[in-house]
């Protein structure tokens, strides 16, 4: 009966519903190898999509693409001697990670002034030769960038936030380039005036060599002859405009994982994730008039699942349905009770009308139509790395479909929680003052500790309201295990009376049960927490801790030739186990690891690794590891049908097996779990047969 009869699901704890939403964001990083030295992850080939602060993994996150911080200053004037020409070199990428398709390699240019890069030539010289680029043809202005690329296609995808001016490809003129070292130079050819120069690694190639066409260029050392070092797998070297206190040329260039191809650090605009919470979920059960239901009636509300439901709206109010505004004055689980007058039409903006069964209930807060659900708070947290977010806002919108940053107007549509400069803490959080309704949280960054830095966020929670829920539903922390599984099947029916418990079960926090049959979410709770369920022949249920699996099996009966009549094994030919490996969590995935039982494997059979689940302990999932090796490591299970009845026998005890299946192999002696048994009375006698799964052998192969 019980397994026919459905539940809702109960929560003890915080509930939060970030787990269960949708997020989106900015443009997440490209390539996994230009963040892996902050040891943010671990994994091979990680997704950094916005959905990742709200998958319940704090090992996984959003790492934005776009480096935000102080703003770049370009400076024209400064005291670098070697690039100090009207076009800078800017940027030079010339050493891409391995993850890198091919062609990734770029150089980037800035003007100073408004000539751009007219009458210019891009000079590269290695050891042997020297390689010109004519790049006058593009068209750029003060503090615009050119790109020279060696494939326009992968230097669009690996860098989609470039908006530089001009973009020129030409692969082979990075055929040429060494990025162990080499020079270039910006060569203004009307008047053979060499302007900018960068030289890197083993460089100070001098183009006016026996091998270099260019009789023209200046000869000597780059800067003072201490060069650049040449930049490591994924590396960038990358101009720094107002270096002060040095006139050495080396002292201008940072060399590192920082690139910003085409566009300028900056704290604007702000990096953004947008993560919107589930709405309320509630429909009309029936389809209904514009005079029916009236002042004082019910009117039935269900959730997505067809089970009535008013979780998430007020005790009273309005709620919205396809045009009107209706008032209720009290609500149970099936739905709420109209005003006693004006229900229907409500506020006089609208009338009374006719509705179909599922068409969406809203509900109305502070004059908005909303599906928001209430919170009590909201927070955000990083984890592992050292760089977090230092400037950033956070706001709230309580409409159905807000606009995001991606969108123009899209600041009408929220209200600011709170504004944070120089933060100084990898978390934030804020519990609201009233419970307050959020469709969708805004997260905006506009500076990480690390300056610059990739803006990036592990995790986003909120925490909802639970009086706006029915209390038989949901219960504090902590609770004994018992006394969650009782409100478990009282909520279905079962009577109260008819349970006890024993008091020592485990305390749970932060756990949230499945709706399904009521017996099958008991039972599941049981194996969650280490407990025990008995139910006798009159439906009355007594809840304990489950020691069975913890010590040593000692059995209560013995079968032999006085109590057997007649004995019968069977071979379920399966794989012998010699361990089981059980990887758990716990519900708040705070704990984790792997539970062995035996801790040494045996020297026959075969491990039997079994899938994360979730447990409430180590010590549960201890006991859960332990009792499925016991049932799987012998494959024989036994029919014993009794020489007598025996009335009390019942399933979950161990019992010893003394009996002889051949009488070569002598008497074997076994235990045995007790997994069911038959009771019948034929001819006025009482008769019992048992059904067992052995667990251990003591005595004789």
């Amino acid at each position: 009966i019980w397994d026919d009869q459905r539940v809702k699901g109960v929560r003890v704890g915080q509930f939060d519903i970030a787990k269960h939403a949708t997020a989106a964001g900015s443009t997440s990083l490209v390539l996994a190898s230009d963040e892996r030295a902050a040891s943010d992850y671990t994994q091979a080939e990680p997704d950094f999509d916005a959905d990742k602060t709200v998958d319940d993994d704090t090992g996984t996150l959003w790492i934005a693409e776009r480096f935000m911080g102080t703003q770049e200053s370009y400076l024209y004037t400064n005291a670098d001697p070697e690039n100090d020409g009207s076009a800078k070199f800017s940027q030079l990428y010339l050493n891409p990670p391995d993850d890198a398709p091919d062609g990734a390699r770029w150089i980037e240019i800035i003007s100073m002034t408004s000539d751009g890069v007219s009458g210019l030539a891009l000079i590269s010289a290695d050891d042997t030769v020297s390689v010109s680029l004519d790049i006058s043809s593009a068209s750029i202005s003060t503090n615009e960038r050119l790109i020279i690329c060696e494939d326009a296609t992968v230097f669009a995808a690996l860098n989609p936030l470039s908006a530089a001016t001009a973009t020129i490809e030409d692969s082979s003129f990075f055929d040429h380039i060494e990025t162990t070292g080499g020079d270039m130079w910006l060569r203004f050819g009307a008047t053979n005036s060499w302007r900018s120069r960068v030289a890197w690694g083993d460089g100070n190639h001098d183009p006016q060599g026996d091998n270099f066409p260019h009789v023209d260029a200046p000869s000597g050392q780059y800067g003072s002859g201490t060069l650049l070092a040449a930049p490591a797998k994924g590396e960038t070297l990358r101009y720094i405009h107002d270096t002060t206190g040095t006139t050495e040329a080396t002292d201008f260039w940072d060399i590192g994982k920082v690139h910003n191809a085409g566009y300028r650090i900056d704290t604007t605009p702000d990096q953004w994730v947008a993560v919107t919470f589930p709405g309320l979920g509630l429909f009309l059960r029936d389809d209904i008039t514009a005079s029916d239901p009236g002042n004082g009636d019910k009117l039935y509300i269900v959730d997505a699942a067809g089970n009535g439901s008013t979780a998430g709206i007020a005790d009273s109010g309005l709620i919205y349905i396809g045009g009107e505004y209706i008032s209720y004055q009290s609500k149970d689980e099936e739905g709420v009770t109209l005003a006693s007058s004006g229900a229907r039409g409500y506020s006089g903006g609208t009338a009374a009308a006719i509705h179909d069964e599922g068409d969406p209930v809203y509900t109305v807060e502070s004059g908005v139509i909303t599906n928001a659900p209430m919170l009590e708070s909201v927070s955000w947290n990083r984890y592992g790395g050292t760089s977090y977010p230092a400037n950033f806002t956070v706001s709230r919108s309580n409409i159905l479909e807000p606009r995001t940053p991606s969108d123009s107007g899209w600041q009408a549509d929220y209200t600011e929680i709170e504004d944070v400069n120089s933060a100084s803490s990898s978390s934030w959080s804020e519990a609201f003052g009233s419970p307050t309704r959020v469709q969708t949280l805004l997260i905006e960054i506009e500076k990480m500790t690390e300056d610059p830095g990739r803006p990036r966020l592990n995790e986003i929670s909120a925490i909802l309201e639970k009086d706006y829920y029915l209390s038989d539903n949901w219960l504090d922390n902590p609770v004994a295990a018992h006394t969650l599984i009782e409100q478990i099947l009282v909520d279905a029916g079962w009577p109260g009376g008819a349970i006890d418990n024993s008091g020592s079960t485990p305390s749970l926090s932060d756990v949230e049960t499945g709706e399904d049959a009521a017996w099958t979410v008991a039972v599941d709770m049981a194996e969650f927490a280490g407990v025990k369920l008995t139910v006798d022949r009159v439906s009355h249920l007594s809840i304990a801790a489950d020691t069975f699996w913890t010590g040593t099996p000692s059995y209560s009966f013995t079968w032999d030739e006085t109590t057997a009549a007649d004995v019968q094994q069977s071979n379920r030919n399966d794989v012998k186990v010699s361990q089981v490996a059980l990887s758990w969590r716990s519900a708040d995935g705070a704990d984790s690891g792997i539970e062995y039982y035996p801790s040494t494997p045996g020297i026959v059979g075969q491990v039997l690794e079994i899938d994360e689940q979730v447990y409430a302990s180590s010590s549960s999932a201890q006991a859960a590891a332990r009792k499925k090796f016991y049932l799987a490591h012998w494959p024989y299970t036994l029919v014993v049908e009794a020489k007598q009845g025996y009335p009390t026998m019942a399933p979950g005890y161990v019992h010893r097996l003394v009996w002889s299946f051949n009488r070569s192999d002598g008497e074997l002696e076994r235990l045995y779990l007790v997994t069911g048994v038959d009771h019948w009375i034929e001819d006025y006698e009482w008769h019992t047969t048992v059904y067992f799964q052995r667990i251990e052998r003591l005595v004789g192969w």
